[in-house]
């Protein structure tokens, strides 16, 4: 189980990443969040490293954030925060 993000907490610091598809993130999102899907995360590897602060990643239910997470990581990036679904993080 992950724990839970308390946002107030990390949007002052971190870069929200929504990684959900962009219909999704069209539909509603974390304010503050930036879209990119979980397929376009390798091809912004280089933005994402230059990011400040931790990147707070969340998808809809939670498993592409921890497929994002992984990637992140095996891609040298470990300030990663896995926050799950996004309604875990509007609760």
């Amino acid at each position: 189980m992950k724990e839970k993000v308390n946002l107030k907490n990390e949007e002052k610091t971190a870069t929200i990443i929504d990684v959900r598809h962009q219909w999704e993130f069209e539909r509603h999102h974390v304010a503050k969040a930036i879209n990119i899907p979980l397929l376009q995360l390798t091809l912004r590897l280089p933005t994402l490293r230059e990011l400040p602060g931790p990147l707070c990643v969340y998808s809809n239910e939670g498993i592409r954030s921890s497929k994002a997470t992984t990637l992140l990581h095996s891609a040298g990036i470990s300030n990663v925060i896995d926050a799950g679904s996004i309604q875990s993080l509007l609760e």
